[in-house]
């Protein structure tokens, strides 16, 4: 089974255009044509029905051809006009009087399925249409229906079960994408709590009016001491002084609208315990409600100063480790008979007794010697003030220059 973090990863993956509500209901709506089937043993007494199976079928196909290349506005509304028409057409073939107002209302619901809360204003527009027509179709003339009274009665209760049908598979399509964005909410919910949970800073969301804290994470409620039940606010955190410089601070960086980071903010619990805390304050405003909150990141400095303090010591062992070790590396160069030492000066506190003599007598040395052919060689063994030395030399023999490295050997007796 997939946990609730992969479902909402998963969920996030871009939704193909036949898995939203308008195109189910478009389709449901294209299949209540095959509904009138037996209408067409009418045709071969009335014509009439004909304009039924030239206007409807392809308009709706047409509004789902929409929707299939990215178009669904106009796809929606090209359904929706369609259903209008067909609607209007069978009422007009049984006679406007026959028609109960309650099917018009009930289609007049189609265009909250069809549209999205941003497109309003035609959600109210295509709402009107129908239930203003049914107002005044009580003040429209009669007309005479083409159809005999058989074949009214039939067309009828086509129409009743269309209407019906069309209304349930609204609904239908509606339940199903409630309950699924209902389980997605509650996944995405799941998802960032259990992150913000899981990372060990205190991590402390607040109301961007009252203040309160409307979620904390379980290193925030460890640290603070807050309850998960009850209220928790900076007045019942805090001390009075500490409260108040803190709300002070939230107030500011609401009314900025930009994030703050305090670097040493001195706290204080009610319970009398301080904190050193680096506190990061980040203004946030929903988009959907237009909420404002505040996020409060907190990392304790006496555990950021524990651990560069121990970064010091580490590295103060590791300079002292190679004053003790560390070989001395020299470059000689042949033009000009001086030794340049390469070491970093932290290295050469241990050699520093004898850098001056050693250096002097690889000077000496060297400006004796001849390397015809570069590479590494042992030249010898040297001693001076009672210790003794290996020499290692690697020559460059086109540039004339000769790295030494110099290796403290067995101590001389």
């Amino acid at each position: 089974m997939k946990s609730a973090a992969g479902i909402f990863l998963e969920r996030r993956g871009a939704h193909a255009w036949h898995d939203t509500v308008a195109a189910r209901v478009s389709v449901a709506l294209l299949l209540l044509v095959f509904l009138a089937v037996p209408a067409f043993l009418l045709l071969i007494q009335n014509s009439a029905l004909l304009v039924y199976y030239l206007i409807y079928p392809p308009l709706c196909a047409f509004g789902i051809y929409l929707m299939s290349r990215e178009k669904p506005y106009v796809g929606s509304l090209v359904v929706v006009a369609s259903v209008y028409a067909v609607v209007g057409f069978m009422s007009w073939l049984i006679g406007f009087d026959q028609v109960n107002q309650l099917k018009w209302w009930i289609i007049a619901l189609l265009p909250w399925v069809m549209f999205t809360e941003s497109q309003r204003v035609t959600i109210i527009v295509m709402t009107l249409l129908p239930v203003v027509f049914s107002v005044v179709l009580r003040y429209l003339p009669v007309w005479e229906s083409p159809l005999l009274l058989a074949e009214r009665e039939f067309i009828r209760h086509i129409l009743g079960i269309s209407v019906a049908l069309g209304g349930f598979s609204a609904l239908y399509f509606l339940r199903r994408q409630y309950f699924a964005t209902e389980r997605l909410r509650r996944l995405e919910n799941e998802f960032y709590s259990n992150t913000l949970d899981s990372i060990p800073l205190p991590i402390i969301i607040k109301d961007g009016i009252t203040l309160e804290y409307v979620f904390f994470n379980s290193a925030a409620q460890l640290t603070y001491d807050l309850r998960r039940e009850g209220r928790n606010s900076n007045l019942t955190t805090f001390s009075e002084s500490s409260a108040a410089a803190v709300s002070r601070l939230d107030q500011e960086v609401l009314r900025s609208v930009t994030y703050h980071i305090e670097a040493d903010e001195n706290l204080v619990h009610t319970t009398g315990i301080h904190w050193h805390f680096r506190t990061y304050r980040i203004p946030l405003e929903l988009e959907s409600s237009g909420r404002r909150l505040l996020i409060t990141i907190s990392e304790d400095l006496r555990a950021l100063n524990l651990a560069i303090r121990r970064a010091e010591e580490t590295r103060d062992l590791t300079a002292r480790v190679f004053n003790v070790l560390a070989p001395l590396v020299a470059k000689f160069d042949h033009n000009t008979g001086r030794v340049t030492m390469l070491n970093p000066p932290e290295w050469l506190a241990g050699w520093a007794a004898l850098e001056s003599d050693i250096k002097g007598y690889l000077e000496f040395t060297l400006s004796r010697q001849i390397f015809p052919q570069g590479g590494l060689r042992r030249s010898q063994q040297f001693s001076l003030g009672g210790r003794s030395f290996d020499l290692y030399l690697v020559a460059a023999a086109l540039s004339g220059e000769v790295t030494c490295v110099v290796l403290e050997g067995p101590q001389i007796s």
